[in-house]
This record gives structure tokens, C-alpha cells and sequence, in this order.
């Protein structure tokens, strides 16, 4: 979902279909900390942080994660 809140409308976007949908990474920037899951997003962020996996700019998609996931022989599980 995009919200543009100065003309107060929204798109929704559905990558169901995709074959290279964006991926979420760094998720603790999309939600406040009173998230319930919250604290599971930053855990995983500040790992993805420490390996340096943010730093890249094409990880906005599935395919492009992989590669650099595989690429520095790293597996994420869940939300570890």
C-alpha cells in the first residue's frame, strides 16, 4: 500500500503474481515500536545490519536478495 497523505488517497499493489516481487528489508523502518512484532523485525535488521546486507542499493527485490543472500553464503529462516 502507498499513502500519499497530502491528497489523502492510497494505491494497493499486489506482487502475488510477481516473479521478482520487492522484498522488506530493514523492516523496522515501515512499523513504530509499539508494533507487537516489532522487536522480531529489529532483531533480524540489526543482523542484516551487522552483516552488511543493507548497505546494498538493488536488494529492493526478491531476486536481487537471494543472490546477495547466496552470494555471502547467508540463510535467513523465519526471522533469524
Amino acid at each position: 500500500m502507498r499513502v500519499y497523505l497530502p491528497k489523502a488517497t492510497y494505491q494497493m499493489r499486489d506482487f502475488s503474481n510477481s516473479l521478482n516481487p520487492q522484498s522488506c528489508t530493514g523492516r523496522t523502518r515501515f512499523v513504530s515500536p509499539i508494533y507487537p512484532y516489532y522487536s522480531v523485525f529489529h532483531e533480524l535488521s540489526l543482523s542484516e545490519e551487522r552483516a552488511g546486507l543493507l548497505v546494498f542499493d538493488d536488494i529492493g527485490f526478491r531476486r536481487q536478495w537471494e543472490e546477495l543472500l547466496e552470494s555471502q553464503n547467508i540463510q535467513i529462516e523465519g526471522h533469524t
